[in-house]
């Protein structure tokens, strides 16, 4: 779907299934809200296992990859040689993710979004954008806030009236409810008695 619309879906997994790994461009892990990983999915227990860890039989990828930090599961995945060189720690984890290539090339793109790359800084770059490219730029996402509260009621509206029968009975229902909650208060005394005639 998102190679198809040319779309970027960014999505939250806290234990993934055995085959979700491959429908993902990029991996982001997260531990304690740090960073200890992020890279191209299948390079992901390529990288766990130049830690130090190796990934067991019985358990998928995606599994070893959320549980990889966690020192419980420590003395089951290390291996021999490198238990006393392993990351232990989430400190320790996100420390050794920045010493990485992983990271240097995360930096590298980074850049290229913030400063732009040659292509993007060339002169007339508006006068040269396609017309698909021209009509992204325009979308609704990138328009003021008040424009994009606009566009929310608007859409809401619409979704609210698909259904003109379930908004119609709604609407009923509010004002018989009203009328019989007035009718405490009809004809009550307009002096402090009005107060404690129908307190319970």
């Amino acid at each position: 779907f998102a190679k198809a619309f040319k779309r970027t879906f960014v999505v939250s997994l806290q234990q993934p299934g055995g085959e979700m790994l491959q429908y993902f461009d990029r991996l982001l892990v997260l531990d304690a809200g740090k960073v200890i990983f992020f890279g191209e999915p299948d390079r992901a227990c390529e990288y766990f296992e130049s830690l130090g860890f190796t990934k067991p039989k019985a358990r998928s990828v995606p599994d070893f990859i959320a549980t990889v930090a966690d020192p419980a599961e420590f003395d089951s995945i290390v291996t021999e040689e490198a238990r006393d060189t392993a990351p232990r720690t989430v400190d320790d984890f996100a420390q050794r993710y920045r010493e990485s290539s992983f990271y240097e090339e995360c930096e590298q793109r980074l850049n290229e979004g913030i400063h732009g790359s040659t292509e993007i800084n060339k002169d007339n770059f508006h006068q040269k954008m396609s017309g698909e490219r021209k009509k992204l730029m325009s979308r609704p996402a990138l328009n003021p806030r008040t424009k994009q509260l606009d566009l929310v009621l608007r859409r809401g509206f619409r979704l609210e009236m698909l259904d003109k029968r379930t908004v119609l009975s709604g609407f009923i229902a509010f004002a018989l409810i009203g009328l019989i909650l007035g009718t405490l208060f009809l004809s009550l005394p307009l002096t402090a008695d009005g107060a404690y005639s129908r307190n319970g």
